[in-house]
């Protein structure tokens, strides 16, 4: 009978298993191409598509780590380029990341590993970058993996976590600069640990010391492992030594990666204020943050080592990430994979001694968070009234991109589109088969533009210097618009911060940026 219940009990959980993996895959992969490619996904596809194309790579700080863009170049030698194709590389990542919990199962256990997956399947956030081309929704599942190997390694003092870890962090580098302040926040925990765990912090200090000593080889096979997997990211696998150079962290040079991010620091692009990733978890993530809130309260009472780091990873990232002068909604994620990871370490460990009415408030959260995101990723993806979908291609500019194309494709002519440099993104992808770049400096009306060229596509900055060509046709289109809410402080603002959570009703007006778009006449 005993035997009947352990076996009636591992088939529960591993049918709970096959379904949240099956989740996984229709959440990140079904409908990949609804969405028109936003700014960046055009920037970084451009990038991905010239290895393939032109064999040509060179590691640009502002750009982001390398691994990125060989997932995607593998991904386009595959699959070919298409708007599904350019995010099938972060929805890929998107199913790993939900099923880290599992390969830890042994450690974790089967509640907490459920639980992690199931927060990380349903936060809207995760599931959105799962399904957007971005640096970070890649990164933190190497962040994931190296937290948890780091973990069994300093519970067990097994070498192999270690070698593991290192390879782990080198790819988390290899994929973002914002693992710099992921270290940051590791090394941060140190003196934490020590001013509230003191009795703890000197005997792990102690069998620190002690497997130093007595396992020094293995921590330089660590230390080399992560140099060679970071050297062969970084210099594209040998053949470029100058992306290697660029790699190395010098914070005073601003050619390279850590000095360039750390002079970005006081450029403050994006312009959001510090409390800008409260806003966004107040907005889209409450199941992640009560959970994770939840767990702070817990380690109050269990003193958990484990649970301590947990906590201060999200706190530290979350605090790091509000200090950076560069916010964007996808530098959340590093810290919201942190968030989450407490949190459902926090409701797997509790979930047995919950009382009813506690499971149901937590699945009433869950339902409505899974509601949350399906409404972001599949219902409004392109909506700017979500502070998530943040300057993004309108839905409408969509049928320019579907009528050049139609136009121009299998000309062979790259001349059958000529766009203006001041609007390179998401364009000079979206057009790549058949349009360039031209700087349109010169007097427009006084051009003779080549016969092939079917369409001009200018600025509204350089739009003042022409009105009308012969033979052209004009109409304005909305390239790229936003919402950025208005500061409100009045009573009434209660009511305007209810209606925009249910309901997403904003309380002023998108802005917008205009294009031109020139269509040859033939007569």
């Amino acid at each position: 009978m005993k035997v009947y219940k352990v076996l009636k009990k591992e088939k529960k959980y591993l049918v709970a298993v096959f379904l949240i993996l099956v989740a996984f895959v229709i959440t990140r992969f079904l409908f990949l191409g609804m969405r028109p490619i936003h700014h960046d996904e055009g920037m970084l596809s451009y990038f991905a598509w010239r290895i393939i194309k032109d064999h040509d790579y060179i590691y640009t700080p502002q750009i982001h780590g390398p691994i990125l863009f060989y997932v995607q170049a593998i991904i386009f030698r595959l699959f070919g380029t298409s708007d599904a194709a350019t995010r099938l590389g972060p929805a890929i990542f998107g199913v790993i990341l939900g099923m880290i919990p599992f390969i830890f199962v042994k450690y974790l256990g089967k509640n907490k590993a459920l639980a992690i997956s199931a927060l990380i399947l349903v936060s809207p956030l995760l599931m959105y970058y799962a399904r957007f081309l971005v640096h970070t929704a890649l990164s933190i599942v190497f962040l994931l993996v190296f937290v948890l190997l780091a973990w069994r390694f300093f519970v067990s003092f097994n070498s192999n976590y270690l070698l593991w870890a290192a390879a782990a962090l080198a790819l988390a580098f290899g994929t973002s600069e914002t693992t710099y302040i992921f270290v940051a926040v590791l090394f941060a925990f140190i003196p934490l640990f020590f001013l509230l765990e003191r009795e703890k912090f000197i005997a792990y200090w102690r069998k620190t010391c002690n497997y130093v000593r007595e396992q020094y080889p293995d921590i330089i096979s660590a230390f080399l492992i992560f140099v060679l997997v970071w050297t062969t990211i970084y210099s594209v696998g040998f053949t470029s030594p100058k992306s290697f150079i660029l790699s190395l962290p010098n914070p005073f040079n601003k050619e390279t990666g850590l000095g360039f991010w750390l002079a970005q620091h006081k450029v403050h692009l994006g312009g959001q204020p510090w409390y800008y990733y409260l806003i966004l978890l107040a907005v889209y993530e409450p199941l992640a943050v009560a959970a994770a809130f939840f767990g702070l309260l817990n380690y109050a009472k269990t003193k958990s080592t484990f649970f301590l780091f947990l906590v201060w990873w999200a706190l530290g990232e979350l605090i790091a990430f509000s200090i950076a002068g560069e916010k964007f909604p996808w530098l959340i994620l590093p810290t919201l994979i942190a968030i989450s990871t407490l949190g459902g370490y926090y409701l797997g460990w509790g979930w047995a001694k919950f009382r009813p009415i506690s499971k149901i408030i937590w699945m009433i959260l869950f339902a409505f968070s899974a509601f949350i995101a399906i409404r972001l990723s599949f219902i409004e993806p392109a909506d700017t009234r979500e502070l998530a979908v943040y300057v993004q291609t309108p839905l409408n500019f969509q049928k320019v991109i579907d009528e050049v194309t139609k136009n121009c494709q299998g000309t062979g002519n790259f001349d059958c589109v000529l766009i203006d440099s001041k609007i390179s993104w998401p364009l000079s992808w979206n057009f790549r088969d058949f349009g360039r770049l031209d700087n349109l400096e010169s007097n427009l009306e006084s051009r003779d533009f080549p016969a092939q060229t079917k369409y001009i596509i200018v600025s509204s900055e350089r739009i003042n210097k022409f009105k009308a060509l012969d033979g052209w046709e004009r109409r304005k289109v909305t390239l790229r618009d936003w919402w950025v809410p208005d500061v409100c402080r009045e009573p009434s603002c209660i009511s305007k911060f209810i209606k925009y959570f249910l309901f997403r009703e904003t309380w002023n007006e998108k802005g917008g940026y205009d294009v031109y778009i020139y269509r040859r006449v033939f007569k």
